[in-house]
């Protein structure tokens, strides 16, 4: 039997706990549009209103209106004040989760949509490669690598302290160097067979 291949996260719309706490969503009364980027520009969006402890989203989607309660929860953080939560609409599950992602007009948490990541689903060899490209987006610097060397000369993204900055930093020149070496050990197994194919 063939094993169905689960979708990806990275293909889905999703809400984040974390980033609407930011922007002030979860303010009782509060209401307005929430909106996606792809290339700096918006490709898709709704509506929101927060009322009692439930965000309520209005959105269309293939052609159909869509509205969809959902509960919102906190905890308390260690140094005071407290983190939101959302709390998967799924069946059965009621679980504390921070993302939602959107298939079928639904916002469930991951496991209930069946989705994984896109690095669990491609070859060993590229998942350093992906990292690295995943480090270079939360830098704000451009996947060629031709600007790199100069951008490690600028001292921080303005979102982004110091420490934090510097701690993306070696994390994307080790993803790097793993890439680079997995690049090496491909291109030699490559040779290795062109050899014995010429000698036969």
């Amino acid at each position: 039997m063939k094993r169905e291949s689960k979708g990806t996260v990275e293909d889905c719309l999703n809400i984040d706990s974390r980033t609407m706490a930011r922007s002030n969503t979860f303010v009782d009364g509060a209401s307005g549009i929430w909106g996606w980027k792809q290339d700096n520009e918006i490709s898709s969006s709704m509506s929101y209103e927060y009322r009692h402890g439930a965000l309520i989203l209005s959105f269309m989607q293939n052609g159909t209106n869509h509205c969809q309660h959902i509960e919102v929860t906190t905890t308390p953080c260690h140094y005071g004040n407290h983190r939101y939560w959302f709390i998967c609409p799924g069946n059965d599950c009621g679980n504390q989760v921070a993302k939602l992602y959107l298939v079928d007009s639904q916002f469930k948490c991951r496991k209930c949509q069946k989705l994984n990541y896109l690095i669990q689903q491609c070859n060993k060899e590229h998942v350093a490669r992906i990292n690295m490209q995943r480090m270079r987006i939360k830098l704000g610097w451009p996947l060629d690598r031709e600007a790199i060397p100069f951008l490690r000369r600028v001292y921080k993204p303005l979102n982004k302290n110091k420490k934090t900055f510097q701690a993306i930093v070696e994390k994307h020149d080790m993803y790097e160097r793993k890439a680079n070496a997995a690049a090496i050990a491909f291109h030699n197994a490559f040779m290795d067979k062109i050899e014995k194919f010429i000698e036969k």
